[in-house]
C-alpha cells in the first residue's frame, strides 16, 4: 500500500534532500565545464590543453582530517560500543564495537522528536494532560498548562523527562494516523520512528518505545549501533538545527502560555 505523504511530514524525498544538492552541484560544475570548452574553442586553444585543464580542476587531495587518528590511542571508556566520526571527509577516526545493537536509552528521544516534529505544526499548543514529575519541583510541566511544542521539546530533552516525551508521543498519534495509511492504530507514532530510520538506511536502530526505557529486566526499549547513532545525530543537526538548539545550553528557564515558569 503506498504512503500518504503530507507536506508537513519529513518524507523519504526530503530526507535525500542532501544527495539531491550533491546531484544539483555535480550539474552546475559539469555545465561550467562546458563553458570553459566553449570559450577556450573559441579561442583556439587545442581541445587537449582544455581537457588537462579541466582534470587539474576535478582532481584534488583530500582533505586532512580534523584529528589525528592516534588521539584515541589511550583513551578508556566504560561503554561497550562507541564511534568518532570526521563529518568533513566521513573518516571514522575512532571506533569500538561501532556496529553492535546495544541498548539507546535516552537517545531515543532524539527520533522521537524527529517524528513529532514532522507531524505536528510549529506552532502547535500542547495541554499537558498530567505532571511531567511526581515532585513538587520547579523542573516540571504540570497538569493543564498550555505550551508551545518546540518548549516542550525542549524540555524534554534537556531533562530526558520520559513522561514529557510520551506526551509528545501521545500528541502526534492521531496527526500520523491520518497521514500515513500505512500507520497502526496504536503505536503510530513509535511506528513512524521506526520508518524514518529505514528511510535513513539505519539498518542497526529500531525502538519499542518512545522513551527508551527497558521494557523489562531482559529487554531495552531501543536498541541501535554507534555508527548509525552518529549517522542520526549528524541528520539531526544538519536537518533540524532549531529544534535540537536547546540541548547546547546546560539551564534555562521556559515560560508557558498561562505565564507559569519552568526550568530545564
Amino acid at each position: 500500500m503506498e504512503t500518504e505523504v503530507p507536506q508537513n511530514m519529513p518524507t523519504e524525498s526530503s530526507i535525500n534532500s542532501r544527495a539531491a544538492g550533491l546531484v544539483s552541484l555535480a550539474l552546475i560544475f559539469f555545465a561550467s565545464l562546458s563553458f570553459t570548452w566553449v570559450y577556450l574553442s573559441e579561442t583556439a586553444t587545442p581541445p587537449s590543453a582544455v581537457q588537462t585543464a579541466s582534470a587539474a580542476e576535478v582532481i584534488e587531495p583530500a582533505p586532512e582530517p580534523l584529528l589525528p587518528t592516534t588521539a584515541f590511542d589511550t583513551i578508556t571508556l566504560e561503554a561497550e560500543g562507541a564511534i568518532v566520526v570526521d563529518q568533513t571527509t566521513g573518516q571514522a577516526l575512532y571506533e569500538l564495537n561501532a556496529d553492535t545493537p546495544l541498548p539507546l536509552a535516552s537517545l531515543t528521544k532524539v527520533a522521537l522528536v524527529l517524528a513529532v516534529g514532522g507531524a505536528l505544526p510549529a506552532d502547535a499548543i500542547i495541554t499537558i494532560p498530567r505532571d511531567t514529575s511526581p515532585y513538587d519541583t520547579t523542573q516540571k510541566l504540570r497538569a493543564g498548562e498550555r505550551w508551545r511544542l518546540q518548549d516542550v521539546i525542549d524540555f524534554t530533552l534537556a531533562v530526558s523527562s520520559n513522561t514529557a516525551a510520551d506526551i509528545l508521543a501521545e500528541e502526534a498519534e492521531l496527526p500520523i494516523q491520518q497521514a500515513y495509511l500505512g500507520a497502526p492504530v496504536e503505536g503510530a507514532t513509535i511506528w513512524r520512528m521506526n520508518q524514518l530510520m529505514q528511510h535513513l538506511e539505519l539498518s542497526h536502530i529500531y525502538f519499542l518505545n518512545a522513551t527508551g526505557l527497558d521494557e523489562s529486566a531482559t529487554q531495552a526499549g531501543a536498541y541501535g549501533s554507534a555508527r548509525d547513532v552518529a549517522d542520526l545525530f549528524e541528520y539531526a543537526a544538519e536537518s533540524s538545527p532549531t529544534t535540537f538548539a536547546a540541548t547546547t545550553k546546560e539551564s534555562f528557564r521556559l515560560q508557558s502560555l498561562d505565564g507559569v515558569v519552568s526550568t530545564a
